[in-house]
C-alpha cells in the first residue's frame, strides 16, 4: 500500500484470495478516496505477487514504484513497475541493466529519496549478477536511479 501523490489517493496492489498458502495472489489495484475503495481495472499490470516493495515519488514524477515479490510457488521476482494514477494503468520500467543485482522478495521495504531522485530498498539477495557475485544470503542495499534508470547493488554477499 502506497500514498499516490498523482491522484490524492492511498493505493493498494496484489493480496491474497481465500485458499490459504498464497496460491491464490492477486494482481488487483484499488484506490481508496475518502472512505470509499475503488477497484481499478488497468489494461496492464504487474503479475500476482505478494511481499513486494512500493513506494510513492513525489513530484515531477506523482507515481507509485513497485519492486520485485514473490509469486504464487514462491519464486522471486526481480521486476519493476511503475504505477500512473492519472492514466490509471501500470507499466514496466526496463532498466538499461535489465537484471537486477538483488532479489527483492522478502517484504523488503522501499523509500524514495526526492534529492538524489532514487528509489532505496534495504535487503535482498544476491542474484549472480554483478555486482553480486554470489546467489546467497547478504546484507544489500540496492537503488533503482530514475534518473540513469539503472539499479545499484552496495552490500555483502
Amino acid at each position: 500500500m502506497s500514498y499516490d501523490a498523482g491522484t490524492g489517493t492511498v493505493m493498494l496492489f496484489g493480496g491474497d484470495g481465500p485458499v490459504s498458502g498464497g496460491a491464490d495472489r492477486l494482481n488487483d489495484t484499488w484506490l481508496l478516496s475518502g472512505s470509499t475503495w475503488i477497484p481499478m481495472a488497468p489494461t496492464t499490470a504487474p503479475s500476482a505477487r505478494a511481499l513486494f516493495a512500493m513506494t510513492e515519488r513525489s513530484a515531477p514524477h506523482n507515481d507509485v514504484i513497485l519492486i520485485g515479490g514473490q509469486d504464487a510457488g514462491g519464486a522471486r521476482l526481480d521486476d519493476t513497475w511503475r504505477w500512473d494514477g492519472g492514466i490509471a494503468n501500470w507499466s514496466q520500467i526496463t532498466p538499461i541493466n535489465s537484471t537486477a543485482p538483488v532479489t527483492f522478495g522478502g517484504g523488503n521495504e522501499a523509500v524514495y529519496d526526492a534529492v538524489r531522485d532514487v528509489v532505496t530498498i534495504i535487503g535482498g539477495t544476491g542474484t549472480g549478477n554483478a555486482p553480486s557475485t554470489l546467489t546467497g544470503a547478504g546484507s544489500w542495499t540496492s537503488e533503482y536511479d530514475c534518473v540513469a534508470n539503472e539499479w545499484r547493488a552496495y552490500g555483502d554477499d
